[in-house]
């Protein structure tokens, strides 16, 4: 029987847990259904376990995924090390690597992305980074579409979390393990 995306994610090495990488999935796949067109982005991609379960969701709808990292960063000690081609590697052998875009580099820096269907933040976790990152790119997100959030109980993404929450029209949509997930009812 030939490995499903399921399987491929399993395999990939990363924290992000089953449960997780099934919701990124199919919350992915949901946001592709209320675009037209339009791709996805991920910020903060480690070793890339999170980037397959998205990018598994843009191939199956013919979207492309751009995830962005800063690997001159370096490793996160506890975890262990990540590189762009580590992370490239892991996507190959999830055959996922075709609709990816990698961009090593800070996310505020990059060039918007217009009419995105789907954000994954799960980059830096202190209170302005997380919010820099959403407010980055929350204008280039579409009307529906869904932003969702990693390590949602970390103090400084819960506390960005609920600022942004007041900043910006969103209504939660769901709680699955640390990701929090919201869809974009305004401005």
């Amino acid at each position: 029987m030939k490995p499903t995306w399921f399987d491929k994610f399993a395999c990939t090495p990363g924290r992000l847990t089953l449960m997780e990488g099934a919701f990124l999935y199919a919350a992915a796949l949901a946001a592709s259904r209320i675009a037209s067109s339009g791709n996805m982005l991920e910020l903060g991609t480690f070793r890339g376990r999170s980037t397959c379960a998205i990018a598994a969701a843009c191939k199956q709808v013919d979207m492309r995924l751009t995830t962005i990292d800063n690997y001159s960063q370096g490793a996160c000690p506890s975890v262990g090390e990540s590189s762009e081609d580590v992370v490239r590697a892991n996507l190959e052998d999830a055959g996922v690597a075709d609709v990816v875009t990698i961009v090593n580099g800070n996310s505020h820096e990059y060039q918007p992305l217009a009419g995105l269907s789907f954000i994954f933040i799960d980059a830096a976790h202190d209170w302005e980074s997380v919010v820099a990152d959403c407010d980055t790119w929350w204008k280039d997100l579409q009307m529906h579409g869904i932003l969702a959030f990693h390590d949602g109980s970390h103090p400084g993404v819960a506390e960005a979390v609920e600022a942004l929450g007041k900043k910006h029209a969103m209504r939660p949509i769901a709680h699955v393990g640390s990701i929090i997930a919201f869809e974009k009812t305004g401005t």
